[in-house]
């Protein structure tokens, strides 16, 4: 009769297990989730701070000649995480470009000068897988670059670079500046006996 007891307490000891296993497993799998959502948003965050200043380094280049082009920059660099987004508003993304602290239009953008100063605002808002179940969760991903304009020509464009291109007739073809020796005027020493 002893051994039926022991033999109990091992099904108790199974069963007990179950039920330890049954209440930690959903703690383990948030925090499993929660770890996985942290770090897709901290590689959103990053992504959103990289477009931001990809656009503003073209925004200030000569041959970008519109805000829009800026902008579409930004939305290229950006498509990984606008793209694995599970809902993809319009609403989510945000781009500003700014002279001098206001935002422009195309006309103004061309009007810049050397010294304007150049921002590129973003915001993404990240909406995590719970967003399905709690539909008020939701991060903002800000980001703002702002360059100064270095150079650029009086129509506000680049000028096309003047490379010169060689012409192959004028080439001349170098000579040397002191004559080869002549191998047979040359005296061989002879050896003293």
């Amino acid at each position: 009769m002893l051994r039926i007891i022991r033999g109990g307490d091992r099904l108790t000891g199974r069963g007990q297990s179950l039920v330890e296993f049954a209440l930690v497993i959903p703690v383990f799998l948030i925090v499993l989730l929660g770890i996985a959502e942290g770090g897709y948003y901290v590689v959103a965050s990053t992504m959103v701070s990289s477009a931001t200043n990809e656009g503003a380094r073209l925004g200030v280049l000569d041959s970008t000649s519109s805000h829009d082009a800026v902008k579409n920059r930004v939305i290229e660099a950006m498509a990984p995480v606008v793209e694995l987004a599970p809902t993809t508003d319009a609403a989510k993304l945000k781009i500003a470009v700014c002279v001098n602290g206001t935002e422009c239009t195309n006309t103004e953008y061309q009007d810049r000068v050397i010294g304007d100063r150049l921002t590129v605002t973003s915001a993404y808002v990240h909406k995590p897988l719970l967003s399905s179940v709690f539909d008020q969760i939701s991060f903002n991903s800000p980001a703002t670059a702002e360059l100064m304009v270095e150079s650029l020509n009086a129509a506000g464009s680049s000028p096309a670079p003047a490379t010169p291109t060689p012409d192959p007739a004028a080439t001349a073809t170098p000579v040397p500046a002191t004559p080869t020796p002549d191998p047979a005027a040359t005296a061989t020493p002879v050896p003293a006996t």
